[in-house]
């Protein structure tokens, strides 16, 4: 699989007024699950577009703060009619461990 590097900033604060307010700065609220712990963060929206807007599927090394932690895309939200990126969720990857991921198959 193919890689890409994207950068983030952590989140500290949750609930629908801190998200609204990080989508006002043009960052999309991310989470990534697995490994134990749950790490919130947000991207940038421009930074993502390689990543949403591609048949092909990637892992993703996510720096936050200089921890870099490699994952897979699981879920997007997109606004209903708007088509604005809401949410994102990541599945972490991990040396021994499946993950099950729906990956695009194409027939030629």
């Amino acid at each position: 699989m193919k890689t890409i590097a994207i950068s983030a900033a952590p989140r500290a604060e949750y609930g629908k007024k801190a998200t609204k307010a990080v989508r006002r700065q043009g960052l999309i609220p991310c989470v990534i699950y697995g490994g134990g712990e749950t790490v919130s963060f947000a991207i940038d929206e421009k930074a993502v577009k390689p990543l949403i807007y591609t048949p092909n599927s990637y892992i993703v090394e996510i720096d936050i703060d200089g921890k870099v932690e490699k994952a897979v895309m699981r879920e997007v939200q997109f606004h209903p009619v708007r088509e604005q990126i809401l949410h994102i969720d990541f599945y972490m990857v991990q040396q021994g461990k499946p993950v099950a991921i729906a990956v695009p198959v194409r027939l030629t």
